[in-house]
């Protein structure tokens, strides 16, 4: 047997060292590729919306017409990591400006879009099969958004600053929490854009065999920079369903109990509908409740997609974000809706009945009215008119919208 020399042994010795070495040096190589590789290997993505709106109220009657665009970029994978930003703009359009500017300027509500440029997201993200955690500006929507919403509607999309952590233990089961230190709202007279806050966001919900429920937990600071929203906790519990094939049947129920802890009141939020769906063609009814406390105070919904609600013409959407709709006498809307596709083209129309919740006053009628379509793979269009008939002493509005747009 050939004696292993110390020469020898040493040579062995600086050989595996410097495989090693390599070995290491390539997994380090390949990391940082597919570091790269995420980074600049992710999509961009864009999406434009040209619409014109007028707005009649009274004596006041004012249009607008204008272009938002929305552009982003989103990482790959590492890791499980990954990071999205997006920059949102609204520019008038063919010398439309000093319409823009006198409806921000003013006191009504007519058009609540001006002109600004912002980043609308920009976060970071881990995500693995379980577990979705987002820290930065982002988009929450909650359920039906009447709680929690991003307002997409208007041209300027509300968004949060926050830390959000969703967790998914079994299969229809979703835990999710958040924290929101500041609420990015949007475009309006009322209030200011960037408000500093301190809210957190419960909300569970399981896919059933009977529907989605859901519980959920709201406590809100109040913010600060502009008019303030009261300090408020919110917990409700709601069912949303369907079931048939033909013949579809469709419910919904809800209720929630709102702590004003601003002003020490109590109120209670009550939602139910039930729809019927054959051959295409669906027909609801609906009955909801912003709830009064002795006429002062009415349910808020400070962070709500509020243009879903009570009316797209948007009379009862400031007051309901504050609490103040016909000086706290909350509202009742009963409405009726049916809605179909013709051609790939979606038509709907809802009637609304408001009055108030603790007074029982009429706060008026509404009338609203959609027709819209997406073509080709890019592209969409539509039409929406709402026209709100108020009760004696109080303006009448009409709204109409007529937009196109482009995504991709």
């Amino acid at each position: 047997m050939k004696t292993l020399t110390k020469q020898t042994l040493n040579a062995a010795i600086a050989t595996a060292m410097f495989s090693g070495g390599l070995m290491h040096t390539s997994a380090a190589n390949a990391e940082t590729d597919a570091l790269t590789q995420a980074i600049v290997g992710g999509k961009a993505y864009a999406d434009f919306r040209l619409r014109f709106e007028d707005a009649e109220s009274g004596s006041l009657d004012t249009n607008a017409f204008y272009l938002r665009s929305r552009i982003g970029y989103k990482t790959g994978s590492f890791e499980g990591f990954s990071a999205q930003v997006e920059f949102e703009d609204n520019r008038a359009v063919l010398g439309m400006e000093e319409d823009l500017d006198q409806t921000i300027n003013s006191q009504r509500d007519l058009i609540l879009d001006g002109e600004f440029t912002e980043l609308d997201q920009g976060f970071i993200q881990y995500k693995n099969d379980m577990v979705t955690a987002k820290l930065g500006r982002q988009v929450i929507a909650l359920d039906g958004q009447r709680h929690v919403g991003h307002v997409g509607w208007r041209q300027d999309r509300q968004t949060f600053d926050a830390g959000r952590v969703t967790y998914k233990p079994i299969e229809g089961l979703t835990l999710d929490y958040a924290h929101v230190y500041r609420v990015n709202r949007i475009n309006s007279p009322f209030f200011g854009d960037v408000r500093t806050a301190s809210h957190d966001l419960f909300n569970v919900s399981y896919k059933s065999p009977v529907g989605k429920i859901a519980a959920y937990y709201y406590d809100l600071s109040e913010e600060v920079g502009g008019p303030g929203f009261d300090a408020t906790t919110t917990a409700g519990l709601s069912l949303n369903g369907k079931t048939g094939e033909d013949i579809k049947f469709l419910y919904a129920l809800e209720y929630a109990q709102q702590d004003n802890d601003t002003k020490d009141k109590d109120m209670d939020y009550i939602f139910a509908e039930l729809g019927l769906s054959v051959s295409g063609v669906t027909g609801k009814l609906g009955y909801e409740v912003l709830g009064s406390d002795d006429g002062t105070e009415n349910f808020s919904t400070p962070l709500a997609t509020v243009h879903k609600f009570a009316g797209w013409a948007d009379v009862f959407a400031a007051p309901s974000l504050f609490g103040t709709i016909n000086g706290g006498d909350g509202l009742v809307d009963t409405y009726a809706s049916v809605s179909t596709k013709i051609a790939g083209v979606k038509l709907a129309a809802v009637y609304h009945d408001f009055e108030g919740d603790d007074s029982g006053d009429d706060l008026g009628d509404e009338i609203d009215l959609l027709a819209a379509t997406k073509f080709g793979k890019h592209y969409n269009a539509g039409l929406k008119y709402a026209d709100y008939s108020a009760p004696a002493g109080a303006d009448d509005k009409k709204v109409m919208w007529a937009w196109v747009g482009m995504s991709f």
